[in-house]
């Protein structure tokens, strides 16, 4: 088949919409069928070894120039983007349009050969609700998103079109780890595997540093690496931090390549989703929830919601993120049950196998063959 993958926002990126894309199409690449992503304004191969074009990068780069309004900015992009795929339907004539933005549906409208994916992740403003509704009977236009607890709450906001789901993945590759728990060494190693905000939003790092400080006063065996946040952002965050103990149980490692992870995560017992409550937060799948699994890193998550549906009771402890204590708590409750540990650590490995690209690739084909 040929694919036509749509990156609406920049591209190539490691933001983790970027990190999907690029390993949906590589997997695509590798089962044989023909893979383009489009990108707004790039031209070439990304670090996939992904053919990468751009339509009209002119037309993109003069939105900056005309327009300074981020809202309007952004909607001139996103219409930007939109005329790049119409033309690239028409150059590539692919099999499938796999995009992001909801807006791009009313391509199902123009083309009868070209089937259009839309992947969307968070609940779409009213205009792309009421359009993504209208455009429900038509045949060429599949609608997917993340879990059931997605779908379940994208209804309750007032879509009405068929919800398939598609969750996120690993690297089918991902180098496994043997069996860690019941750890041999007494030190737990602890991991946030993150950047300090996610499209500036807060991704709670500063309350989970000063949940480890109240870990360190318990005085349990334990050092933390903060793996994507920068020197000086942790640096910052740190500087409250008086004592020259506590500050030497934390390591920072700035930038980890993603081909790279599953080794990194090789020395890690404990992999942390320290995300705050909120309404952006309640509507993301963490992709490193599954390489904390498929590395066999204990997962320990905040009690979000979507956190204890996504992962489950039986794959990963939760704690409160806004009770102070709390994750020590649990820390201190997982250096004793290491047993419970293990039994999650390996559900969460099994359930880990079959997130991977190769299954959203070929969930996304057989979706389309079921229509016609």
């Amino acid at each position: 088949m040929n694919f036509l993958f749509v990156s609406e926002s920049r591209y190539p990126t490691t933001k983790a919409y970027g990190v999907t894309i690029g390993r949906t199409a590589e997997s695509a690449k590798l089962m044989g069928h023909d893979v383009r992503i489009l990108a707004p304004n790039f031209q070439g191969f990304d670090i996939y070894g992904n053919c990468v074009i751009s339509a009209i990068p002119k037309l993109y780069n003069l939105t900056f120039k005309f327009f300074k309004h981020s809202f309007v900015l952004f909607t001139f992009q996103i219409i930007s983007m939109l005329v790049s795929t119409f033309i690239s339907i028409i150059k590539f004539k692919p099999d499938i349009v796999w995009c992001r933005h909801s807006i791009n549906s009313v391509l199902a409208l123009f083309f009868k050969k070209s089937k259009i994916v839309i992947e969307i992740h968070h609940v779409p403003n009213r205009l792309n609700m009421h359009l993504l509704n209208l455009l429900m009977w038509n045949r060429n236009l599949l609608i997917f998103t993340l879990s059931s607890h997605h779908v379940l709450e994208f209804q309750k906001k007032g879509i009405r079109c068929d919800l398939k789901v598609l969750p996120m993945a690993a690297p089918i590759n991902f180098s496994h780890s043997s069996e860690r728990w019941p750890k041999s060494s007494s030190r737990i190693r602890i991991c946030y595997l993150g950047r300090l905000l996610s499209s500036g939003k807060s991704n709670g790092i500063h309350e989970f540093v000063n949940e480890l400080n109240v870990l360190f006063q318990t005085g349990l065996d334990f050092d933390v690496t903060l793996a994507g946040l920068s020197n000086n952002e942790a640096e910052k965050i740190l500087e409250n931090f008086t004592s020259k103990d506590f500050r030497k149980r934390i390591f920072v490692v700035e930038n980890i390549e993603h081909h790279e992870i599953d080794k990194f995560l090789q020395s890690i017992d404990i992999g942390v989703i320290p995300y705050p409550s909120s309404m952006y937060n309640e509507y993301r799948f963490p992709i490193k929830a599954i390489e904390y699994a498929r590395m066999r890193c204990l997962i320990v998550a905040s009690k979000l919601k979507i956190h204890q549906e996504i992962i489950g009771e039986d794959k990963a402890f939760f704690y409160e993120q806004e009770v102070v204590g709390d994750f020590s708590k649990l820390i201190e409750k997982i250096s004793k049950e290491k047993a419970l540990a293990r039994s999650k650590v390996e559900q969460a490995f099994r359930w880990s196998l079959n997130l991977n690209y190769q299954n959203r690739v070929n969930h996304v084909i057989d979706s389309v063959r079921d229509l016609k």
